[in-house]
């Protein structure tokens, strides 16, 4: 991965080791460039290969599962599509939009009736099985896509997991209409968790063999206009809230927003996260492109 991210001059300057291994593998180190901020794990392209297919992944309609050692881990898929529904509501009205990574299809049943089409593009054939018996059209690639056919395609928390993202990208946008949109959501290389408060609970749960890069608002920026997309715009965006936080320094461990929600307050955790948009270390970063 450090070759393909020189390449594109995406890294430069000093590398150094970051952390000593993901969550899942203690053979693969975490390395991160000083001037840019990004944060990668250098791994082949070629060891991913077939990764995705068969794998199984839990959902219950409402969260997917992870695990951790023992551990269970849940992500609130059915919340985090219900609020890109709603932020992306203008641009997926009446649109033909392709969730790219589609994974159980969460977006895209959000979508459903919002959209004039909702489809996808999945490597896994357990999830594209399952959404092609409820009516969904889901491919294996983009290009089973007509050129310029799509109005939307969006990526959430997916372009991380590509080998050669730029590529990717740009053969996305042969697939989009002129004018299309493109929408990412990414994990944050300058999360307050690792890079303000230096938690190494955080560092071993977060870092994982299957999170290639994680960039920075700059990098992301990079990367789009690299793949030919104009009108780039990369915010902020905070997914979890003080009490996930507080969580993760007394406690050392995930789940905080579930365990504590008890100190989940809305109107704090808008301030909180508007405080770490102006620090430049919110969890997330959502950006969009013009084709």
């Amino acid at each position: 991965m450090r070759s393909y991210l020189e390449k594109y001059q995406l890294i430069s300057g000093r590398i150094a080791p970051y952390h000593p291994r993901t969550r899942d593998r203690a053979d693969l180190a975490v390395y991160r460039c000083d001037d840019s901020g990004v944060i990668f794990l250098d791994r082949e392209k070629d060891s991913l290969t077939g990764y995705y297919t068969d794998k199984a992944v839990e959902n219950d309609g409402l969260q997917s599962i992870s695990h951790l050692g023992e551990q269970k881990v849940s992500t609130a898929t059915l919340a985090d599509s219900e609020r890109r529904a709603a932020m992306f509501h203008n641009s997926i009205a009446g649109k033909l939009v392709c969730d790219f990574g589609t994974g159980h299809g969460m977006f895209l049943r959000q979508i459903a009736a919002l959209a004039r089409q909702a489809v996808g593009v999945e490597l896994n054939a357990i999830q594209v099985a399952a959404l092609k018996r409820d009516g969904f059209r889901v491919e294996d690639s983009i290009a089973d896509f007509e050129t310029q056919s799509l109005d939307v395609v969006s990526l959430f928390h997916v372009l991380e997991h590509l080998p050669e993202p730029v590529e990717t990208l740009s053969e996305i946008k042969t697939r989009l209409r002129a004018g299309g949109k493109l929408i990412i959501e990414v994990p944050h290389a300058r999360d307050f968790l690792h890079r303000t408060l230096a938690s190494v609970p955080f560092k071993n749960f977060t870092f994982w063999s299957e999170h290639l890069v994680l960039h920075t608002r700059e990098s992301l920026g990079k990367v789009l206009a690299l793949a030919g997309f104009a009108n780039v715009q990369v915010k902020g965006y905070q997914r979890y809230g003080l009490e996930n936080h507080l969580h993760w320094l007394v406690e050392k461990k995930p789940g905080g927003h579930e365990r504590w929600d008890i100190l989940a307050d809305a109107a704090l955790n808008n301030r909180y996260a508007a405080l770490l948009q102006s620090l430049d270390q919110t969890d997330t970063l959502i950006a969009t492109a013009i084709a």
